[in-house]
């Protein structure tokens, strides 16, 4: 299980170059080659990509949930940071887009749930239990704060939660109900991620 000083580890880790990850995370965030897969001006690799990956590959989260698949890069890099992890990612729209196809697909610990939302889901799927989730389907403070309601009792104990986009307002609301429960948040960086660590 994590600790909170263990989650500022890896999120200090992950604002660094990584020494090493698989070949398709590498032409995932490119743009096929077309720039540097790691660099401050690629705005398809981001720090939290690589938290994710490092994450994953230390803790062996069971279930990781993403809600708000759009590309996938967060649900590729735990994918392959740990691949006994089962990999489930929530889209409202669909069908399947060509970046799916790609990169996710051929994943054997992959699933894709498209055409569905998150708050359907979530409410299908109470009892699953879930190791590492990531919640990015919609900004609206009403739909935050529903996903996170539904979410919360799923989460295991020393599970974390991450919430994309910190900067908008909706989300900020979320958040600062969260850290007014005393419930220990991390900011990573000022890519506008939060990750809080379930008790």
């Amino acid at each position: 299980i994590a600790t909170i000083q263990d989650i500022r580890d890896l999120i200090e880790l992950a604002q660094t170059e990584p020494s090493s990850v698989p070949q398709p995370l590498h032409d995932l965030c490119s743009n096929e080659g077309v720039v540097p897969w790691w660099s401050p001006t690629n705005t398809s690799f981001q720090p939290y990509y690589y938290f994710c990956y490092l994450y994953a590959q230390k803790f062996k989260p069971k279930v990781w949930v993403e809600l708000g698949l759009e590309l996938g890069r967060c649900t590729a890099f735990v994918a392959h940071g740990s691949p006994e992890t089962r990999c489930i990612g929530v889209e409202m729209l669909g069908p399947d887009n060509h970046h799916w196809q790609r990169w996710l697909r051929p994943l054997p610990n992959v699933e894709i749930v498209a055409n569905t939302k998150s708050q359907d889901w979530l409410r299908a799927n109470k009892g699953l239990r879930v190791d590492f989730a990531h919640v990015d389907s919609s900004h609206d403070y009403e739909v935050v704060i529903e996903e996170w309601n539904h979410i919360r009792p799923m989460m295991t104990p020393g599970s974390i939660v991450c919430f994309d986009d910190t900067e908008a307002i909706g989300v900020r609301w979320v958040l600062e109900l969260i850290e007014n429960e005393k419930i220990e948040t991390a900011l990573h960086g000022t890519n506008g991620w939060s990750i809080v660590l379930m008790p």
